[in-house]
């Protein structure tokens, strides 16, 4: 029911009040300036594709969101959003095209069906993130409740319960007052001036929304039974909404916004700002002024001088409020801009994410990490499952460390953690996570910082595996050279054995057998000896592969029983490569124990070599191997045993893993991982259960060989 209009007031309050608002009006007064100068967004080779695919981009706002978006007079869009939209429209170099629509839900519609491109003038929030690219803010909103002149002030919402609360359609502020435990009545309208007429007639008891907005909406209705009855402690800045599939509109839009210094940025907000000195001037009780008319006693030169020192006390206000507003506002422009730079561009993986495991940002090259195209991309599929599912090798491993990041809010735990790219690839990382409440929302809100260390912890194995090799070598050179004289000494014996017993057959047919022993085991140490290589095995030299791999095999025959049948087909007509040889010929012996363990001492052997060209299309197929186009050498390891399950396929590139048990360290095959990669080879394993097993090895050759 619509109250009784409050009686209109005597002359006398007419011309108190005609005079005040004279005595004010030049607070808010301030002449309109042009746009500032126009400055080009420098565009990348993908950027300027885009903008050649799309050169035209349909925009919308909220028809009544005063000064950012409202009709003139003759019925057309203007506002600072309209004026934003073209400057930076004109900084990228494409065409924009308002669309008109009669309201915020209509706007958020045609957005969500394709028919807009871009919405000025949003507020991010989680749930919009699913559907929206933001831009950085470019307006602060601070959110005030609007009631009539009679009600009490507010220090907070709680004051509010059990009243009824006029609230716009589908605005984000609505959507907080449904979030929060107080028993609020809202009624919902189609747009902010219909909210705003509701409270001064009587039809709700108070208004939430965008301060801005809401003052400017009060003066354009001309209203003057409503003031702004306090602040919430919340508020909702400003962003550009950009269709989800444009993320290179949403980076071109970025630049021309971060083109604006601050105060540049201010100026222009101001010179849309002063329709809330407007509602200011109308917040005053004007029945708390009356007394001034009382004190007047029919002197207008009293009334004039108490009116004057009234205004600039105001003014004094208005003015220290002003300041500090742009104060904030060029220190969260400044600070937004500083964090977003460090953000895009650390050579780090950082993101935000809810403790229940949905990403909420993720930066560039955490998504490159990870091999997604975009972060955008990052965010909508990881977040299908989840971060635990998707990312993590051990899933239970990310709710372990949550659930200690979540004991000690602020605290910085410090993990190392195997996570699995996009294309399965294991990626080890020490991965840094934060507790903190979000400044906007105060929702418990995760930042991680991912530091990639697979490489770091590949080649810190590899050194130890060849450190340990020349210590065995050195070794095992002394070992055998003792051993070789100890045999030298048996066969100068046996030598005079066969001279002082000639005469006895059966005697020097046994001593020929112990000498024709002993020269196998002086063949055994020397080909020992070749193989450690004390010397020479600390630096990457040129040397032929069939050699090696000779000596390889010379090795592992000398171990292998008769079961095992070795065959060996080397036709490679170029066999010049560069690396460790020690290195090459322990990984090679590794495959061939493991054939070796695997046939159960009997079965069939082969190895064989080959010269191959690989393209760059071949190149790419063996990732995550990474190896350059050219001319290589081909090794492949053969054997006729039992082949591998699907999961033993799968994990046997890991570092410990092994099918041995107790007998097998785990890291034959993560050695011969860290060979190839010395070579800057790659190497691949075919196997299927019941077919045996082929380890292929790809080492690109010197160039230049004759």
């Amino acid at each position: 029911m619509i109250p009784p209009k409050a009686p209109k007031p005597h002359s006398w309050q007419r011309l108190l009040r005609w005079w005040i608002m004279a005595l004010l009006l030049p607070l808010g007064s301030a002449a309109v300036a042009g746009p500032a100068a126009s400055t080009s967004v420098q565009a990348t080779p993908q950027e300027k594709t885009f903008l050649e695919r799309h050169p035209v981009w349909r925009v919308t706002g909220d028809p009544s969101w005063r000064p950012f978006c409202f009709r003139s007079a003759d019925g057309h869009l203007v506002g600072l959003d309209v004026e934003n939209s073209k400057l930076f429209a004109e900084r990228i170099g494409v065409r924009i095209e308002w669309v008109d629509v009669p309201t915020w839900a209509e706007a958020l519609k045609r957005f969500r069906s394709g028919d807009v491109d871009l919405l000025m003038g949003t507020a991010q929030t989680p749930e919009r993130d699913q559907e929206m690219l933001f831009t950085s803010a470019y307006a602060a909103s601070p959110v005030a409740v609007i009631t009539r002149l009679d009600a009490p002030f507010l220090v907070s919402l709680s004051e509010l319960a059990g009243k009824t609360v006029a609230v716009p359609e589908a605005h984000v502020t609505t959507d907080y007052l449904r979030k929060l435990p107080i028993p609020l009545k809202l009624v919902t309208f189609s747009g902010l001036d219909d909210a705003t007429r509701a409270v001064s007639q009587g039809k709700a008891d108070a208004m939430v929304a965008g301060l801005v907005p809401a003052a400017t909406s009060v003066k354009a209705l001309d209203l003057d039974n409503l003031k702004v009855a306090g602040l919430v402690d919340v508020r909702f800045d400003l962003k550009i909404a950009v269709r989800k599939d444009w993320p290179q509109a949403r980076d071109l839009l970025e630049a021309a916004i971060a083109a604006d210094p601050p105060e540049v940025r201010i100026e222009r907000f101001d010179r849309w700002l002063q329709p809330i000195l407007g509602l200011q001037r109308q917040a005053m009780h004007w029945r708390r002024l009356s007394w001034l008319g009382l004190g007047m006693a029919g002197s207008l030169a009293a009334f004039l001088v108490g009116a004057t020192l009234w205004n600039r006390m105001l003014k004094h206000q208005v003015d220290l409020a002003t300041a500090a507003i742009r104060r904030e506002m060029a220190a969260r422009a400044e600070s937004e801009l500083r964090f977003r730079t460090i953000f895009e561009k650390a050579p780090l993986g950082m993101y935000r994410s809810t403790p229940e495991g949905q990403f909420l940002s993720v930066n560039r090259f955490l998504a490159e990490l990870f091999e997604y195209e975009s972060p955008e991309h990052m965010v909508e599929v990881v977040n299908r499952q989840g971060i635990s599912k998707s990312l993590f090798q051990d899933p239970q491993q990310r709710t372990r460390i949550v659930a200690s990041v979540l004991e000690r809010m602020g605290g910085m735990s410090v993990n190392h953690v195997h996570y699995l790219s996009r294309s399965g690839r294991i990626i080890e990382a020490l991965l840094s996570m934060t507790a903190i409440h979000d400044p906007v929302d105060g929702q418990v809100t995760l930042l991680g910082f991912v530091q990639d260390i697979t490489a770091h912890t590949r080649e810190e194995a590899t050194r130890r595996q060849r450190e340990k090799l020349l210590a065995l070598g050195q070794m095992a050179s002394g070992v055998a050279h003792d051993f070789n004289n100890l045999l030298c000494v048996i066969l100068a014996e046996t030598d005079q054995l066969t001279e002082t017993q000639i005469s006895n057959p059966q005697f020097f047919q046994s001593v020929r057998r112990i000498q024709a022993s002993v020269s196998g085991a002086v063949g055994l140490t020397e080909r020992l000896l070749r193989f450690m290589r004390a010397k020479g095995g600390e630096l990457a030299m040129e040397y032929d592969a069939h050699q090696a791999i000779g000596i390889a095999l010379d090795l592992f025959k000398s171990t292998v029983g008769r079961g095992v049948l070795v065959e060996d087909a080397l036709r490679a007509q170029q066999t010049l490569i560069k690396g460790y040889q020690t290195d090459f010929q322990n990984a090679l012996l590794n495959l061939f124990l493991n054939a070796r363990d695997a046939m159960d001492q009997a079965g069939n052997l082969s190895i064989r070599t080959r010269n191959l060209e690989l393209t760059a299309s071949q190149c790419e197929a063996l990732k995550p191997e990474k190896v350059e186009p050219g001319l290589f050498l081909e090794v492949q390891v053969i054997d006729s045993g039992p082949g591998m399950t699907e999961e033993v396929l799968r994990n046997c590139r890991q570092p410990f893993f092994s099918t041995k048990g107790e007998a097998g360290t785990g890291l034959g095959l993560w050695m011969v991982h860290g060979v190839m990669a010395d070579h800057a080879g790659a190497w691949r394993i075919e196997s299927r259960l019941g077919q045996g097993t082929t380890v292929v090895l790809l080492l690109p050759l010197v160039q230049n060989q004759s």
